[in-house]
């Protein structure tokens, strides 16, 4: 069976105020399609242009000559799949984001970015063959739709993240691994909920637009790494008692990571729950300073509670190891494919 994945390089760019150090940071169609060539032929076409704005001006769903004639396509990103629709071309969508929801917290003044993704969100779910969900979340949304759906969260390489002990240290160590853009705002608050913890370090590892203004009013105890080599940062994770998240999404490709290196994950409440839960995986908390910070300090003083979301994340990690979920991928796209 032939699929193509179409996709276009400047996709992050589109939907976040992404940080150019940051994008070389693999993400889900990598991993997927490094494995996926194990049970499908698969092709991929990369759009050199923006096809947002393309798409928009110039109207023309066949300015993009596609080499390969596929049983069908496959596409995480809601513009090309509006492409394919004006196509006639069967395509699988993967809605690996909550992308107007995005658009509007990074672009808060471009209405016009934010309806014409809403529109581009709609006809992906509506007019695909199959649609890819990577949340519980997200399937709840999308269960009125009459297409055919899976869930199928964000994985990680159990050959490249695996469990340390962190080693003995005088303070209560927390790391954070992410962007640093307006989606990812709430790390200003796990900055402030340390402020005064003389015997807690925070490490905060990732680049973007608000690394300045957040690491300016950052307490001394907060240190800023930047954006690491991506082969460098199961170590840096493994330096961790506890990692930190800051965003209330279904599966961080980040979750799944800390998960694999045995960490208990303090993170928000919400939409991730279907996943963790509070207690076992980790602490889910309000998006407040003061609700990090007793979070913080409760996992500190309670090793009992960190050995248990440590032996349940590390049995997490297996569940959500990359070769399992994409042999679900393979399954479900050629189901798709047949109908």
């Amino acid at each position: 069976m032939k699929i193509c994945r179409v996709s276009e390089k400047v996709y992050a760019e589109t939907i976040q105020q992404t940080h150019s150090t940051f994008v070389k940071f693999p993400q889900r169609s990598k991993f997927v399609d490094d494995r996926l060539r194990n049970y499908l032929e698969l092709t991929n076409i990369e759009i050199d242009s923006n096809c947002l704005i393309s798409i928009r001006s110039l109207g023309d769903p066949y300015k993009y000559p596609f080499p390969s004639k596929p049983d069908c396509y496959l596409t995480d990103n809601p513009y090309i799949a509006l492409l394919l629709h004006l196509r006639g071309s069967p395509f699988v969508f993967d809605f690996i984001d909550t992308y107007s929801l995005m658009v509007s917290r990074e672009f808060p003044n471009d209405e016009e970015k934010y309806y014409f993704t809403r529109y581009c969100e709609v006809i992906a779910s509506r007019h695909c063959r199959g649609l890819i969900v990577q949340s519980g979340d997200l399937e709840k949304q999308f269960a009125h739709l009459k297409v055919p759906m899976k869930v199928i969260p964000n994985g990680v390489d159990l050959e490249r993240f695996t469990y340390q002990p962190p080693g003995e240290t005088d303070n209560f160590q927390l790391v954070y691994v992410g962007k640093m853009t307006e989606w990812y705002a709430s790390l200003r608050n796990i900055c402030k909920a340390v402020e005064g913890l003389e015997d807690v370090k925070f490490t905060v590892i990732g680049d973007g637009p608000l690394r300045k203004d957040i690491e300016s009013s950052s307490p001394s105890n907060v240190s800023f790494l930047g954006a690491v080599p991506y082969d460098e940062v199961p170590k840096w994770m493994n330096t961790a008692d506890v990692c930190m998240f800051c965003v209330d999404d279904g599966s961080p490709v980040v979750t799944g990571e800390y998960c694999a290196c045995g960490k208990p994950i303090i993170t928000l409440k919400g939409k991730l729950e279907w996943l963790l839960k509070n207690g076992e995986n980790g602490l889910m908390v309000y998006d407040t300073p003061e609700e990090f910070r007793q979070a913080i300090l409760t996992m500190k003083e309670d090793k009992s509670l960190r050995e248990r979301c440590s032996k349940n994340n590390l049995e997490l990690a297996k569940r959500l190891d990359w070769n399992v979920l994409v042999k679900q991928y393979a399954d479900f796209i050629k189901l798709c494919s047949s109908l």
